[in-house]
């Protein structure tokens, strides 16, 4: 009767923590378009309109058929070689300055 009991008990025990770790597990999110993309994280591509690539590999392309066009300042930034790049694309941000060696350097400050 003991041993019964108590194999009934250690059975109850076991199964309550296969239902406690089944309940924790995290379920993943199925992302169907790009801001739920960018929203769990994921690479977004800076070409534009901009893309993001979801853990399972998807592609998805930001819609922009519905915003306005940006009309960006026309001042420019003066880089270390002493030339001057001005903004660009849909953020307007500066273009990269040009290096010495040929190469364009990736320092966006503004």
């Amino acid at each position: 009767m003991k041993k019964t009991f108590l194999i009934l008990i250690l059975a109850l025990i076991f199964m309550g923590i296969i239902v406690t770790w089944q309940l924790n597990k995290e379920i993943p999110k199925v992302v169907t378009n790009f801001e739920e993309c960018v929203t769990e994280g994921n690479a977004v591509m800076e070409s534009y309109p901009r893309q993001c690539i979801s853990e399972e590999g998807t592609n998805f392309t930001e819609d922009i058929s519905n915003k306005q066009p940006v009309a960006c300042t026309a001042d420019a930034k003066i880089c270390p070689d002493g030339s001057g790049v001005g903004r660009t694309g849909p953020n307007c941000e500066f273009a990269p300055c040009p290096t010495g060696d040929g190469s364009i350097s990736n320092d966006n400050s503004n």
